[in-house]
């Protein structure tokens, strides 16, 4: 079942469909620099075989409703991808992560996209808590999960392998309730 969320006139959130796999291949393999320093998981997409497994994982992980995961399209074009996982329904809670290709940075993009799907998370899913985790100085990322009002609750030591090393976690979290207080009315 293909999802999308628009965000606005720029950009919309798409789930992964099978022949997405070449697009996401060339995003991956154009900015394989600019993501080794934060993402792990790079040797697992590094050919098409690999991507196309990852969509259909993606795409089995929706059926059940705990997981989704996005393509970011600006201006019809694959710039990055954002997920809610770790889906706990009976406790109304979840996670999100993103990433960005290098040519789409500084624009917006990912706090308008991340928004996007708090407002989605919240209003349609009934969820309570989302979270995400930040790798220990990913200035960048730290910045967008601070303008989205999301607050600081600690870090979790040696949380992830990151290529040849072991990265610690900044925890941050935003409740519905927060998020209600500085969202305007009708968004």
């Amino acid at each position: 079942m293909h999802h999308v969320l628009p965000v606005d006139n720029e950009i919309e959130l798409r789930s992964w469909r099978n022949q997405d796999a070449p697009n996401l291949l060339e995003l991956i393999l154009a900015n394989r620099a600019h993501l080794a320093e934060w993402l792990p998981w790079l040797d697992q997409r590094g050919n098409l075989q690999q991507v196309a497994d990852y969509i259909t994982h993606c795409q089995f992980s929706a059926i059940s409703n705990k997981n989704r995961f996005y393509g970011i399209w600006a201006d019809n074009e694959l710039v990055g991808e954002i997920a809610r996982t770790g889906t706990s329904e009976g406790h109304f809670f979840c996670s999100m992560s993103y990433w960005l290709g290098s040519n789409a940075q500084g624009r917006g993009i990912v706090h308008r996209a991340a928004g996007r799907l708090l407002q989605f998370n919240f209003t349609e899913m009934g969820m309570n808590r989302m979270e995400i985790r930040v790798a220990m100085g990913n200035a960048r990322s730290r910045q967008v999960v601070e303008r989205l009002g999301f607050q600081y609750e600690g870090y979790l030591r040696q949380i992830e392998w990151l290529n040849d090393h072991f990265v610690d976690h900044e925890v941050f979290s935003l409740l519905r309730a927060e998020w209600e207080a500085q969202t305007p009315a009708g968004q």
